[in-house]
């Protein structure tokens, strides 16, 4: 971290970097209709194989995560709503792994940070970070559950379908996940993780198939969000049909995400990261920089240097995948919880999101170190987009040097020069 003296050393050495002047841009993407919660959840346990599961005194766990899913405590009303008009006993329990630091506290106040208590939702929560052994994968891996789920006459999951940001399959984020390393508490998580990045995704089927063979598990409820982070579909999931219907609705996932518009960039600037942004804290299927191998659709934008200015206050201090940026503000640096970074770190065994950034006194050293620091550009005019987060890049800024660009894109309109 720097003192006083290492930050006028900085000052000195980026002192005539100019800071370009910035536009304001719209970038316009397909916007799937943002659909009416209660009716969209109704609806799916209106259809008899859904509604049929749950009988009347069926005490049922609602398993619900830690990303910042969009009306995430309004559908799990709406779930809690359904269950009771069926005769069902709902309570929710955090499927969400080693997050909160694998404490019963810190997976409340995740929770409660998305608006998720049990005065919002009229249900219980029950938290726990026991786990029992419900099985094993044909290669040897232990597959474990909550086991206050597992006390459950059935359980549904409640989880949004997104691409994963350290490999690529046929499930990624989704409802397969969820009840692998979510309900598996930070046991699951480890050993889902314990064989590298390279094996994710046969662990996640074969882990996967472990846990959709548990009767008790009886449904789940996916969430498809379009570019503008808004709930676009909700689809009720019978256990047989996880698995054959969630890699059609990670399909539809990719093909709904927003993206950055420039394919070359010389800085990125990220105002806020954070863990309800994304599991690594800004999403690198946006800034196209990954610390695996083994996704797919790997580097795209070119971006050469990242800077990070902030974290947001519902990540409470854990911003796994810090060390994705480059740059970063002592502001951002003193919100960090380390605790949460390494237990994450030390579950899922990759340790360079965990590393940190060079830390700069404030946004401005921040900033121009960034553009000092790139090659083969010109400095005097640099490429530099700066977004809210990787949630919201309808509205962002460019520098003058991309506005050219920009012009000629038929989904970017100017909003000020």
């Amino acid at each position: 971290m720097q003192n006083e003296a290492i930050a006028a050393q900085v000052d000195l050495l980026v002192k005539s970097v100019p800071i370009p002047k910035l536009v304001k841009i719209r970038q316009i993407f397909k916007r799937d209709q943002e659909i009416p919660i209660p009716d969209a959840v109704h609806r799916e346990f209106a259809r008899d194989e859904i509604g049929s599961l749950v009988k009347p005194g069926m005490r049922i766990a609602i398993g619900v995560g830690s990303r910042g899913v969009r009306n995430i405590a309004e559908i799990a009303r709406e779930v809690v709503a359904n269950v009771k008009a069926l005769g069902g006993v709902p309570y929710l329990v955090p499927a969400m792994g080693s997050h909160g630091g694998a404490t019963i506290a810190g997976q409340l106040e995740i929770l409660a940070s998305m608006g998720v208590t049990e005065d919002s939702v009229h249900a219980p929560i029950r938290v726990t970070n026991d786990t029992i052994t419900i099985g094993f994968t044909p290669s040897g891996v232990p597959v474990y559950m909550d086991t206050i789920a597992a006390e459950a006459d059935g359980i549904i999951l409640i989880n949004r379908i997104k691409p994963h940001t350290a490999f690529s399959g046929e499930y990624e984020s989704g409802l397969m996940k969820m009840a692998v390393v979510g309900l598996g508490k930070q046991p699951g998580a480890r050993a889902f993780h314990s064989d590298g990045l390279e094996h994710m995704a046969l662990n996640l089927k074969e882990m996967g198939a472990v846990m959709l063979s548990n009767e008790r598990l009886l449904c789940g409820f996916a969430i498809l969000e379009n570019a503008y982070d808004e709930t676009a579909r909700i689809v009720g999931l019978t256990r047989a049909q996880i698995a054959i219907e969630e890699p059609g609705l990670l399909r539809l996932a990719k093909q709904s995400m927003a993206r950055l518009l420039f394919n070359k960039i010389d800085v990125l600037v990220v105002e806020r990261i954070g863990k309800d942004i994304s599991g690594d804290s800004m999403d690198p299927n946006i800034t196209g920089r990954f610390y695996s191998p083994y996704v797919e659709n790997a580097g795209d934008p070119d971006i050469q240097r990242i800077v990070a200015y902030d974290i947001t206050d519902a990540s409470h201090g854990n911003c796994i995948g810090v060390g994705i940026a480059d740059f970063i503000t002592k502001k951002l640096f003193d919100k960090i919880d380390l605790s949460q970074i390494y237990i994450n770190a030390l579950t899922n065994c990759v340790l360079a999101p965990a590393k940190l950034p060079l830390i700069m006194a404030n946004e401005e050293q921040a900033l121009k170190s960034a553009i000092a620091t790139c090659v083969h550009i010109d400095q005097q005019n640099p490429r530099v987009v700066v977004i809210r987060d990787t949630l919201s890049l309808e509205y962002i800024q460019i520098s003058e040097a991309l506005v050219e660009e920009a012009r000629t894109h038929p989904g970017i309109e100017i909003l000020e020069v």
